[in-house]
């Protein structure tokens, strides 16, 4: 009689629909589906480059140059987790390629900006080994838990990792924005936003402050993107030219710099 009684309920069961996302949600689930990944990187080079040459060249540099470089990073960060995320099937290769070009790109770094820092291809490397280490499962909120803990530290107690380019604020960006590719909810597109404006050192409030938005403004780029997909095909052809480009422009614009 139980047995009987119970099967309605079942069958009710299995006819719900399904949860639907919540309007956050669906924007973030938007904002990383299909995002022009080619424009990202290409303005993620530019102000790279404005950002370099405005500290070799011009050290310490005009304000508004520094803070169009504060894009940089958040985009390179998003472009490498989407990368790894959608297409890497071999994630020990591509963080061991990118330790292997950081090593090389290493001494033209040191070239250019002198001893005592490591990279932007070291933090990018270390933050696919976090991503690949709390990718799925129980692991991924606790590697979340982890994160928050860690740049809660690196901001309020002092800094962690201090060699690395952006510290262990950029190691961790990579996974926020990697976890946000694979799941995408409203509360993780918004802890990418947070660590996007973490990624600058708190020395200055106001300053800071300035930084912090430029960076998080390349969250809204990411977002504003997404709504015009496609690819340029030179682009897609010139993907490894990026490893190459980088010791390269430092070279060149130390080579270069006046005096």
């Amino acid at each position: 009689m139980n047995r009987v009684s119970t099967l309605p309920a079942a069958a009710d069961a299995s006819k719900r629909p399904a949860k639907r996302p919540s309007s956050t949600d669906a924007f973030v689930a938007r904002a990383v589906a299909h995002p022009r990944i080619d424009l990202l990187k290409l303005i993620a080079i530019v102000a790279m480059v404005v950002d370099h040459l405005n500290t070799i060249w011009f050290a310490p540099g005009y304000p508004a140059w520094r803070a169009i470089g504060r894009l940089a990073f958040p985009l390179f960060a998003f472009v490498l987790a989407f990368n790894f995320v959608r297409h890497t099937r071999h994630p020990a290769r591509f963080v061991g390629r990118l330790f292997l070009w950081g090593l090389v790109s290493q001494l033209f770094y040191e070239y250019a900006f002198g001893g005592g820092q490591l990279n932007i291809l070291f933090t990018l490397a270390l933050g696919l080994g976090y991503a690949a280490a709390f990718r799925a499962g129980p692991w991924a909120l606790a590697g979340t838990g982890f994160a928050v803990a860690l740049v809660s530290g690196s901001k309020l107690l002092g800094p962690i990792a201090g060699r690395l380019d952006f510290g262990i604020e950029g190691v961790l960006l990579v996974f926020v924005f990697a976890q946000a590719i694979e799941r995408p909810t409203g509360w993780r597109g918004g802890l990418a936003l947070l660590f996007a404006a973490a990624v600058n050192p708190w020395r200055e409030p106001m300053t800071d402050l300035v930084y912090a938005a430029s960076a998080a403004a390349g969250v809204v780029l990411i977002a504003a993107t997404a709504h015009r997909p496609g690819e340029w095909r030179w682009m897609r052809r010139g993907r490894v030219g990026f490893y190459f480009f980088y010791p390269a422009h430092l070279f060149v614009l130390k080579a270069l710099a006046p005096g």
